[in-house]
């Protein structure tokens, strides 16, 4: 073979879609180790922390149990299944959190070489594992983002968005943060790209009848395996099941059947499932609608074990209350920077834009109709999670729907540019670099910045391990940071109750707490809370300990280690710290 028959290869031949394939992945990769090495922080979500503990007890053969429990899940288990209290030794099936993304993070503990002893160094390495399983979630993201718009468009547009997806911060941000939503966005574009297969092919002539019965199938799986990641994901079923009985020509309803039934054959075990456990399809996730208003206000819901008094007090106006205000804050602050940058402004001015190709604008329709309605779910299911972390959260649901927008934003700037008629190639090609370095320069930005200090206070793997080494695996210790002492401690971990007296004394009967762990997050908030006015809270506790050096008369815990206060605060039933630490610690080996 001639020198010239190889170059014709490279560049032109069937070896040029490899090198440039190569290209890509060698710069994703340059991209992802220069933004984890600049950019790194450790889980700043106690959702994060929350998956990952699941993970591991899935990885360890456990099942779907917790060691993070709260006093709502309990509540609703002892009342389904009428306990009086649970024995040290029993596990806690989990109620709060859907099982495909613990399940994926399980199966990545299983292969890869995960460590779980924290050093002293602030780096959590299974935190890395995690967040370098979700940079290729990312980056499949991008390849079903550019051959959805290459399809949608041409291979201008595709190539302009997907650079702009993958130069986002938002989305590298996600990436770190060991939530779900990565995920979900592949399982978005997913089904994005299956509803276009099945308009396209209702629109040609002299199509097969059943040629669209696996496109059917196949979204109504990639809808079941995102509403059992996320479950107010499964409201995506509603704008595709509209979007098939208008646009699809042929056998809708037998479409919509096929879409359906695939769906609820996997959501429903699970729904079973659930029910059986606590009388809720959703578990404590169901009753997100019910949180942050007047009768659960702020995170009382997850702190209290008697959820009946609350639920008695739901009424229309309530529901009503919650949304209008949580959709002016959407309207907004989210809508806006939807994108992750302000390439959603071309979206909305290239709304009236009209297309020649019909997949371009039933799909849009799709777009617009699906962000109506999470307007609406996000609004209504949004709880504290969104105030501890605004903008990285599970709850930003609008997130999911950004590369769509990217991708309209896109087809917006070059058919601009295209019809304008007064540019020369290279006045094009300046003008678009210019612009799409200025889309993406919060991400060049944090490349420049100084690197942030990886971890946020409390949450310091080393400090809780240390802590959580203590007790033993059948013990309950109590705290203001569970998903963190089950994920860094290993340990089986009880969320505070509403307060230090009833309560407490209600919950321990349920579930004997031989330890109290009180953090930052309750040593700071009493600065900014009125529950410090009141005598039982558990900021008013802290601060009795604090100035009195003492427990309150009738507490059970009432022994406590050197060098926690004043940031921290640990009592228990007796001086663990002064016993031998017991042979199961955390950090015994590799993987517990």
């Amino acid at each position: 073979m001639s020198i010239q028959e190889w170059i014709h290869r490279l560049e032109e031949g069937h070896w040029a879609k490899s090198v440039k394939l190569a290209a890509v992945i060698l710069g994703f990769i340059t991209l992802a180790l220069l933004y984890d090495f600049r950019c790194y922080r450790g889980f700043a979500t106690q959702e994060a922390m929350e998956n990952a503990q699941l993970a591991r007890n899935i990885s360890e053969g456990k099942g779907f149990v917790t060691d993070s429990i709260s006093p709502a899940g309990l509540y609703l288990l002892q009342h389904q299944q009428k306990k009086h209290s649970f024995k040290p030794n029993e596990l806690i099936p989990d109620l709060a959190t859907p099982p495909v993304y613990p399940v994926l993070i399980g199966g990545l503990m299983k292969i890869l070489p995960f460590h779980f002893t924290a050093s002293e160094n602030p780096v959590y390495q299974p935190e890395q594992w995690i967040g370098l399983f979700n940079q290729l979630l990312l980056f499949t993201a991008a390849l079903l983002l550019f051959r959805v718009a290459r399809r949608l468009f041409d291979t201008a547009v595709a190539w302009f968005s997907t650079l702009i997806f993958l130069a986002t911060d938002l989305y590298w941000r996600f990436s770190l943060s060991g939530l779900p939503t990565l995920w979900l966005i592949v399982l978005l574009l997913g089904i994005t790209w299956c509803l276009i297969h099945m308009e396209g092919g209702q629109r040609e002539e002299n199509a097969a009848p059943n040629r669209a019965w696996p496109w059917a199938v196949t979204i109504g799986l990639l809808l079941g395996l995102g509403a059992l990641s996320r479950y107010s994901f499964g409201w995506l079923i509603i704008p595709v099941l509209v979007f098939i009985w208008c646009f699809a020509a042929q056998q809708r309803v037998r479409l919509i059947l096929a879409t359906t039934i695939a769906f609820l054959v996997l959501l429903t075990p699970w729904l079973v499932r659930n029910y059986n456990l606590c009388g809720n399809g959703f578990g404590t996730a169901g009753y997100a609608v019910v949180q942050n208003t007047w009768a659960f206000p702020e995170d009382t819901f997850d702190h209290s074990s008697d959820l009946q008094t609350g639920l008695n007090r739901l009424q229309t106006e309530l529901y009503i209350d919650k949304a209008i205000e949580n959709i002016r804050d959407i309207v907004q602050n989210d809508l806006p920077k939807l994108g992750g940058n302000w390439i959603s402004a071309f979206f909305l001015a290239g709304l009236f834009l009209p297309f020649r190709n019909p997949a371009l604008s039933r799909l849009r329709l799709f777009l617009l109709g699906s962000l109506a309605l999470f307007v609406l779910v996000q609004a209504l299911g949004r709880t504290h999670l969104t105030g501890d972390s605004p903008d990285i959260n599970s709850e930003n649901l609008l997130i999911l729907f950004a590369p769509l927008v990217i991708i309209y934003g896109a087809g917006m700037i070059l058919t601009l540019v295209e019809q304008a008629g007064i540019f020369t190639p290279t006045v094009k090609n300046t003008l678009l670099t210019s612009l799409g370095a200025l889309l993406c320069a919060p991400l060049l930005l944090s490349f420049m910045a100084s690197p942030p200090y990886p971890l946020t206070a409390p949450f310091f793997p080393a400090h809780i391990q240390r802590t959580a080494a203590w007790m033993n695996e059948r013990e309950i210790i109590m705290t203001d940071i569970p998903a963190a002492v089950a994920w860094y401690g290993h340990r089986r971990s009880l969320l505070l109750s509403i307060d230090t007296s009833a309560e407490f004394d209600k919950v321990n009967k349920l579930m004997p707490v031989k330890a109290v762990y009180l953090t930052q997050r309750t040593g700071d908030k009493h600065f900014q809370s009125r529950d410090i006015e009141s005598p039982k809270s558990w900021e008013r506790f802290l601060v009795g300990v604090w100035a009195h050096d003492e427990v309150p008369d009738g507490f059970p815990l009432w022994k406590a280690p050197a060098g926690y206060w004043p940031d921290q605060t640990f009592l228990s039933d007796r001086a663990r710290w002064l016993e031998p630490s017991p042979s199961n610690a955390v950090g015994a080996g590799k993987k517990e």
